[in-house]
């Protein structure tokens, strides 16, 4: 009876102290790119890479780091922002020129819409909606709205003063996950609305300084670091990243990439297992 016991401790100890290998998923450095004058930069759910820079230059990276391809419209500024969420068809915003332009996967030019002609004239940002239209905060009357690629008005929120911690709130990004929409302000935090435009919540992100849905997941950057925010218990989980750099000044996730700016670098991160 004794030995068989013996026995079957030894073995527990072979499969659970020795046998098994714990693993971990870490995000590991394989690639820097030099680049100059990067105004934004965002990546699609495929892992390829958009950057902006002060020449008017918009330029594709594929996953790995390779340039793909590159479109320039300079006559209309500097970009504000890049929305890569549908991988073929990226929105791109000229905020001085109030425009968006819509361009496929090669950075072909499809359209776009000016949106003054619609009669929306002081939009502190916008984003791609998850059905193909366009979300914009209208400081005019301080409003979310969704537009067609028309510009005809399909919905409007009430005015954010009347929750607004802040008065002077001006979004900078816009996140929507299907049946949320997310505006983000690093100095009033996280406002939460469903996709009716009816006010839901706010968020507090105390010290945010980026926001970024991806494939139905929040992010945010705070205090050198990234963060995975659970949308019902509201829990900040850190993601662990392999040699971070000192500085992080952006960032942008695909389901199994991370892009960190760094000074005059984009630093490029693979998830993966690792053995703890």
């Amino acid at each position: 009876m004794r030995l068989a016991t013996l026995f079957i401790i030894i073995i527990c100890m072979l499969f659970y102290g020795f046998g098994v290998n714990h693993t971990t998923q870490i995000f590991v450095e394989f690639h820097r790119l030099k680049v100059s004058n990067v105004v934004c930069f965002s990546a699609d759910n495929l892992g390829n890479i958009y950057t902006a820079n002060s020449n008017g230059d918009i330029v594709k990276y594929d996953k790995e780091g390779t340039k793909t391809a590159v479109a320039n419209n300079k006559l209309l500024g500097n970009v504000f922002s890049i929305d890569a969420s549908n991988p073929f068809e990226i929105y791109v915003f000229y905020k001085e020129q109030n425009k968006v332009i819509y361009y496929d996967n090669q950075l072909n030019m499809l359209g776009q819409s000016n949106l003054e002609e619609g009669g929306f004239l002081m939009l502190s940002t916008l984003a791609r909606s998850y059905d193909g239209k366009i979300w914009l905060f209208d400081q005019s009357d301080m409003k979310l709205k969704k537009v067609k690629k028309d510009l005809n008005l399909e919905l409007s929120s009430g005015n954010v003063r009347d929750y607004a911690n802040n008065p002077q709130f001006a979004p900078v990004y816009i996140g929507d996950m299907n049946n949320a929409i997310y505006l983000f302000d690093s100095t009033s935090g996280l406002y939460e609305f469903d996709n009716f435009g009816n006010f839901v919540r706010t968020i507090e992100l105390t010290n945010a300084s980026q926001f970024f849905v991806m494939s139905g997941k929040m992010y945010f950057l705070k205090n050198n670091a990234i963060y995975l925010l659970d949308k019902t218990f509201l829990q900040e989980k850190s993601i662990p990243i392999e040699n971070k750099p000192e500085q992080i000044a952006a960032f942008t996730l695909s389901p199994d990439r991370m892009v960190l700016q760094s000074g005059n670098e984009l630093i490029l991160y693979a998830l993966t297992n690792k053995n703890k």
